[in-house]
């Protein structure tokens, strides 16, 4: 998945970046990667109220 994630530019790698493990890789968003998430998080953010009554439903019918 990291693969996948670095080869479209929004995450990098930073091979030896976990103090006292050579071995370790620590993997960072980018700038797109940042401005990806902001973008899903504003969709999300526009679609929740609509969601809200679903969710509502969705536990009335749980409930009952």
């Amino acid at each position: 998945m990291v693969d996948r994630l670095e080869k479209k530019g929004l995450v990098s790698r930073d091979y030896g970046g976990v103090v006292g493990d050579r071995r370790g890789v620590l993997v960072s968003l980018t700038d797109l990667g940042r401005q990806r998430i902001r973008a899903m998080t504003e969709a999300l953010g526009a679609h929740l109220p609509q969601s809200a009554g679903l969710v509502r439903e969705l536990d009335r019918l749980l409930q009952g």
